[in-house]
């Protein structure tokens, strides 16, 4: 866009031209010329003023395959009319708008939201644009700008807004059938509502020691004081806790990168699990080898809250299989009493040979793999298939 010195060289180039050669039309045309230059650069610097802009989205956090509106409101709150404003901002890629003329692709990851609006004296426009994502993330919507010209397409002012939108996307959830609920355990015995059992993390105190009583109950120091055997005591507890473990290794090595449809699935079954659960009223946590919203290998402690699967979905969106460790370096500490399902497309790279594996665990192969490694009597294997009929559910069946 040309600058007002620019135009004022032009306006001094006709001008002289006029002078010089006696052509009064060439001097008025000039002097016009230049009026229109004043008014429109003035115009030009209170355009932006007294205009609010605001955009948001009717919806934030929505799952795959749904729908959410992007929603811009802009407002002239003065006499000045403004003819051109135009409103563009960067979309992350996979955003798929009803109407794709709004938008260009730029390099990158990126891609341009542009529409034009006009604005009377003391105005107010409101427009809405639906927006469909089917595949799980973390979007963004930023660098936003407004640019307004005058009506003779003279000047041009910008004004760049500082808000940032962000989407979560979550995975799609399906329902899952099977025997895996039925076969889950607490504390050794099958599980059924309201049973107690003793939770070695919550020690309550210690008593004499019963021939009865475990080895593992004793505690060592208080029998070397008293100089007799003393055993922990230990609360019961009403809450059954339950791991997801998601392992993201779907290749042998991680720079041969990963399968998207193996790992896609394996997050969307993770998510479908925890529904079910937290439905059953069980404490769900979750923990995974992959890059989550918090940094590589995060773990989320069980819990039955209200905004426990709220929170597990979020990670879930978020997500990247950037694989670089076996997942059971990434379990930490679990609680000894916790049921453990391990969510994999890739079961050879499992180290199921660890003993925190050997209790309490079940484990869960995507797709129907054939070839499958030799596995511990003590973990519980499962094979999961999607099954397409009544809208998509998953089949969890003992291998």
């Amino acid at each position: 866009m040309i600058n007002l010195k620019t135009w004022l060289v032009i306006f001094a180039v006709l001008l002289g031209m006029g002078l010089q050669l006696g052509i009064p039309a060439l001097v008025w045309g000039s002097l016009t010329f230049l009026a229109l230059l004043l008014l429109s650069y003035f115009w030009n610097i209170l355009s932006l003023r007294g205009l609010n802009t605001e955009f948001n989205l009717s919806r934030k956090k929505i799952m795959a395959g749904e729908e959410t509106d992007f929603i811009i409101v802009l407002e002239n709150l003065k006499l000045l009319p403004l003819p051109g404003l135009q409103f563009s901002c960067s979309f992350s890629r996979g955003i798929r708008p009803s109407s794709a003329r709004f938008f260009q692709q730029m390099p990158g990851n990126r891609q341009l939201f542009q529409d034009l609006v006009s604005l009377n004296w003391f105005e107010r426009v409101r427009r809405k644009y639906t927006l469909s994502l089917e595949g799980r993330g973390r979007y963004t919507i930023d660098r936003a700008k407004v640019q307004s010209q005058d009506y003779f397409n003279l000047f041009s002012r910008e004004k760049t807004l500082e808000q940032s939108l962000e989407l979560l996307v979550y995975p799609r959830l399906y329902q899952v059938r099977g025997r895996l609920f039925k076969n889950i355990k607490t504390g050794g015995t099958r599980m059924s509502r309201g049973w107690i059992f003793q939770d070695r993390t919550n020690r309550a105190g210690v008593r004499d020691y019963h021939y009865t009583d475990s080895w593992k109950t004793i505690n060592w120091k208080v029998s070397a004081r008293h100089q007799e055997l003393k055993s922990d005591i230990y609360h019961p507890s009403l809450e059954t806790e339950v791991e997801l473990l998601l392992d993201v290794r779907t290749t042998e090595h991680h720079w041969q990168g990963f399968e998207p449809s193996k790992l896609e699935e394996a997050i969307a079954l993770t998510g479908s699990l925890a529904a079910e659960l937290l439905r059953l009223d069980l404490a769900v946590g979750l923990t995974s080898n992959g890059l989550g919203r918090s940094g590589q290998g995060f773990h989320l402690i069980p819990d039955k809250n209200p905004r426990q699967l709220e929170m597990i979905l979020s990670e879930l969106a978020c997500l990247r299989p950037l694989f670089r460790r076996k997942l059971s370096r990434s379990l930490g500490k679990l609680s000894p009493a916790a049921q453990k399902i391990v969510i994999t497309g890739y079961p050879r790279g499992l180290d199921l040979e660890n003993p925190v594996y050997l209790r309490n665990t079940s484990l869960i192969i995507l797709g129907d793999e054939q070839e499958l490694p030799d596995f511990p009597e003590e973990i519980a294997v499962y094979r999961c298939l999607l099954q397409q009929e009544e809208g998509g559910y998953y089949e969890i069946q003992p291998l």
